[in-house]
């Protein structure tokens, strides 16, 4: 329970509060833009992936052959 209560200290001193965001520049505020957006396209690759291996082997396999199918 502590480890977990350190980790999310550390969490939200890694997020920007609203009033350091405002007093930031432009450049400031786009690299925290970037940031933020990389977390969540990681979270998001995160979450297919294990929703892609809960389908198991052979649904993922299906899965790609209707995509390369569909591309090509």
């Amino acid at each position: 329970m502590e480890a977990e209560h350190t980790i999310n200290m550390k969490t939200e001193e890694k997020r920007t509060s609203l009033e350091k965001y405002l007093l930031m520049s432009e450049q400031e505020k786009d690299a925290e833009i970037q940031r933020a957006v990389s977390r969540l396209q990681k979270r998001i690759q995160e979450i297919l992936y294990l929703l892609e291996a809960e389908k198991g082997p052979a649904a993922t396999k299906r899965d790609y052959l209707e995509k390369k199918d569909t591309v090509g």
